[in-house]
Order: C-alpha cells, then sequence, then structure tokens
C-alpha cells in the first residue's frame, strides 16, 4: 500500500507477505537492515507512513458511514443526469464513482471541468490502456461506456457543498459540450 493513499507522503509504501510466500528481490546490492531491498531504509519516510497510518484509524467507520452517504447522494444525483450511466457496483468502495457520459469524450469534459477548478480523472486507477478502461469494459463489456469512463474521488473530509457544486458545473458543462460536434 502507498502512503499518500491515506494522507501520507508519497514515496513511501509498505507490503504486507505471508511467511510462506518466496520473494526474489528486484535491487540488488549490499543488505542494510532487510533482504528483500538494498540499501538504507529511509527512516524518514517509514516514521511518516506509520503516523499517517495510525491517523487514518481515528474514527474509520464513521468517516466510512460519511463516505458511504456522500457517494450515495452523489450516485442518485449523477443518474438523474440525462446521458449518464454509472459503472460502480454495489461491490465497489464508495470512495469512488465511476461513471460515464457517452458522446462527450471524456478527456475534453476532463478539462472543462478543470476550467471550473474540479479535477477528476479517466478511466480508472492503474490503467494500462489509453484508449479505454479496462476495468469499466470488465464490468459493463461495453466499449463505449468504457471509452467514456469518468472517476470521482470522495474521502471524509470531501463536503456535500463540494459535491453539490461538482454537480452543477458537470450538468452546465455536459450541456455546453454536448452542442458541439465531435465528428
Amino acid at each position: 500500500m502507498s502512503s499518500q493513499k491515506f494522507y501520507g507522503m508519497k514515496g513511501v509504501g509498505c507490503l504486507l507477505k505471508n511467511k510462506n510466500i518466496l520473494l526474489e528481490p528486484i535491487i540488488y546490492g549490499g543488505k542494510s537492515t532487510t533482504e528483500f531491498r538494498s540499501g538504507t531504509p529511509a527512516t524518514p519516510l517509514i516514521v511518516s507512513f506509520a503516523k499517517a497510518l495510525r491517523l487514518a484509524y481515528i474514527d474509520l467507520d464513521k468517516r466510512y458511514d460519511y463516505v458511504l452517504e456522500l457517494s450515495d447522494y452523489l450516485k442518485e444525483k449523477l443518474e438523474s443526469i440525462s446521458g449518464i450511466v454509472i459503472n460502480s457496483t454495489k461491490n465497489s468502495i464508495p470512495h469512488i464513482v465511476n461513471f460515464s457520459i457517452n458522446g462527450i469524450k471524456a478527456e475534453t469534459l476532463l478539462h472543462a471541468l478543470e476550467e471550473e477548478e474540479i479535477y477528476i480523472s479517466t478511466r480508472t486507477a492503474c490503467n494500462k490502456s489509453d484508449d479505454y478502461s479496462e476495468a469499466v469494459f470488465d464490468v459493463t463489456k461495453d466499449l463505449t461506456r468504457s471509452k467514456h469512463s469518468l472517476r470521482v474521488s470522495i474521502s471524509y473530509l470531501t463536503t456535500k457543498e463540494e459535491i453539490d457544486k461538482f454537480l452543477d458545473v458537470l450538468e452546465n458543462k455536459i450541456s455546453i459540450l454536448s452542442k458541439l460536434d465531435y465528428r
């Protein structure tokens, strides 16, 4: 897991390994404190990782319930906008809402939202395809939806007001962009 996923510093992560799994090092050199990676551990980053992880566990259930409430609210509002289909499933984590808007290029909408200082992502994280979201395609079996995939991240720091602003701006940008001819 990577520390920045729970508000820690970039550049540090952790691997939980089953004791029965054998790992082959990919970086060779002198051993320092572990057989899995050579070199001196970055102690300040490791300490920051531990602190961020401890902080992430504060009110974890309460924070999760809040994010779930926001996620349900966002999905309900998105479903009411013409042309939007939700790609997230009941098994998806509430922190990510993935949806598609057919007829508008995801990158075009992404940049239109950036003009209003709203930053979302296209496709899904760690996607190796430049053309479509493999994860959305696996779920929907719909290449068009997977090519128009957008991803909104929500945290316990997100407010309902921010969601409402996003929805207002999104509807406005869809209205503007849907009038343009992409052919």
